[in-house]
């Protein structure tokens, strides 16, 4: 008898739920100061990194400072905003090149080596909003 194995489909390598999510944030390229920071807007965040909308084209591999704002709920079910600040570096810009008149590109930063503070942050934000129903 044989059995029968599968490889794993690509969509299960993910180690954690991606949630869908639209926040302002604030990155800051190496490099430059905090003159030179520029807005985003999330699409959706997961424990190892976060996809967004960008008004300009993001060279691969930039190292970025992220400022991200994650609503969590406390025991009282009191709404707190923490910002948080962490590291990322760019992994996949949309379109790949930076193309004239273009005002908006999409854009997936990982997380780098995220202070295990900062990561509990994120993954109470992804379970509360599982448990709420509050990702699209």
């Amino acid at each position: 008898m044989s059995e029968h194995h599968q490889k794993p489909r690509r969509s299960e390598r993910r180690r954690s739920p991606r949630i869908k999510v639209e926040h302002e944030l604030t990155l800051t390229a190496e490099g430059e100061t905090d003159e030179g920071a520029f807005t985003a807007r999330s699409i959706d965040v997961s424990l190892g990194g976060i996809y967004c909308n960008v008004d300009r084209h993001i060279p691969l591999f930039t190292k970025l400072s992220i400022a991200l704002t994650l609503p969590l709920f406390d025991e009282h079910e009191h709404r707190h905003l923490l910002r948080i600040p962490v590291e990322g570096v760019v992994v996949r810009m949309e379109p790949e090149e930076p193309e004239a008149g273009r005002s908006e590109y999409s854009c997936a930063v990982a997380f780098v080596h995220p202070d295990a503070d900062i990561e509990l942050v994120i993954a109470k934000y992804i379970l509360q909003s599982m448990a709420r129903g509050t990702h699209h």
